[in-house]
């Protein structure tokens, strides 16, 4: 069973977060925590294998109690429950020591999904906030929209379905020489390979 810490100010939004990873039938709940003071009590009464931590709850921010965590419990992995879906703040927590940062609008398939990401030693972001994450890691400079003008468009005779093309004919055809890519297209250009 995977032993879970649950950390956050609302009784309701704890009891449901319990309900849903018990009914899964490989979680346990081990302690359930309204503020900061008492999860790092908790922390020294049970062993947790994955925290859920609120984001905003009462006491010391998210930053020292995932520091608190790793003092007291260092194998526990913790994954982070916010309203805020900003990358500012995935950023932090996670270069603080979270493995997970998941936003509150999310599915119960997806909190279920990420604790077992965690716990089995990965890192969680949803699907937005990891495009989000790698378009400030690309820089301002190149948006994920522009992606597809940045291929190469096709050879006129690539182009055509290939019963046109002369694919499994029995005569090869020639095909025309194509332009080789340039530089800063080309992907041995990123890593710097030139």
């Amino acid at each position: 069973m995977i032993r879970v810490v649950l950390a956050d100010d609302h009784a309701v939004v704890r009891e449901g977060i319990r309900r849903v990873l018990e009914d899964e039938g490989a979680f346990t709940v081990v302690a359930e925590a309204a503020n900061a003071a008492d999860l790092l009590v908790e922390l020294g009464r049970v062993t947790a294998d994955v925290l859920v931590l609120d984001i905003a709850m009462p006491g010391p921010g998210i930053i020292e109690v995932l520091r608190e965590v790793k003092a007291i419990q260092p194998r526990a992995r913790s994954l982070v429950l916010t309203g805020y879906p900003e990358a500012e703040y995935a950023v932090r927590v996670l270069r603080a020591g979270a493995a997970g940062y998941l936003t509150k609008d999310r599915s119960l398939e997806q909190l279920v999904e990420a604790v077992r990401r965690v716990y089995r030693g990965g890192i969680y972001v949803s699907p937005s906030l990891g495009e989000s994450l790698a378009a400030r890691l690309l820089g301002p400079e190149r948006e994920p929209s522009q992606d597809r003008h940045d291929l190469p468009e096709p050879h006129p005779a690539e182009a055509r379905p290939p019963q046109q093309r002369g694919v499994g004919a029995l005569r090869p055809r020639a095909r025309a020489a194509r332009p080789p890519p340039t530089g800063h297209r080309h992907p041995r250009h990123l890593v710097g390979e030139d």
